[in-house]
């Protein structure tokens, strides 16, 4: 039993230096985003345009942490997909030009609920921004007082543009709301709050 408690001590010290390490090389909203597939919060993380050296260390953290990886590449750079369940990067299209891949099974792969995926899509397809349309209904949903800035800030750690409509903006509040809850007592707890702090509804 000691031997086991100080071996998960050594691999989640290590496993810290990894993330931190990782999150000087993407962003720190992507880094948190791999460490929450790694704790099963989240089926699937994209990081986008990847250098050689983000590459080397992601493939580093997926086998230390029993992710599955696949790294893809387009006209604008390379996307590294990654998944607890090898089953899921199967989700991936090859029609599109989302690293080659398709917004709808991109946003399948990466958990968004169907409702949501389809919204993203028909919003793209009408070049319609969907952050701005998302943007917008929050703030209409805080000056009816429906939602507070303080709750607003935990749809940086959904991943996803909900359907910018109070159900489906409320739902997600409340997933992120989840994950902050499971995340602010784990080595990335700090990497979390500036990803918090970095919300553009951050008071």
């Amino acid at each position: 039993m000691v031997f086991e408690g100080l071996r998960d001590a050594v691999r989640k010290l290590s496993g810290m230096g990894r993330f931190r390490r990782l999150s000087r090389l993407v962003t720190v909203e992507e880094a948190v985003s791999v460490f929450m597939v790694s704790e099963g919060l989240k089926p699937g993380a994209l990081v986008m345009s990847v250098s050689d050296r983000a590459v080397k260390v992601l493939r580093s953290l997926a086998g230390s942490e029993d992710l599955y990886l696949e790294v893809r590449s387009d006209e604008f750079g390379r996307g590294v997909f990654l998944a607890s369940d090898p089953e899921r990067l199967d989700l991936l299209d090859s029609e599109g030009s989302f690293y080659g891949s398709s917004g709808e099974s991109v946003g399948r792969f990466l958990g968004y609920d169907e409702d949501s995926v389809e919204f993203y899509d028909e919003a793209m397809e009408e070049d319609r921004v969907p952050a701005q349309e998302l943007h917008e209904k929050v703030e209409e949903l805080l000056d009816e007082g429906l939602l507070e800035a303080e709750e607003a800030r935990f749809l940086a750690l959904v991943g996803y543009v909900p359907v910018p409509d109070e159900e489906h903006v409320l739902d997600a509040v409340r997933k992120g709301r989840d994950r902050y809850r499971r995340l602010r007592d784990t080595e990335v707890s700090d990497l979390v709050e500036i990803v918090l702090d970095q919300s553009m509804w951050n008071t």
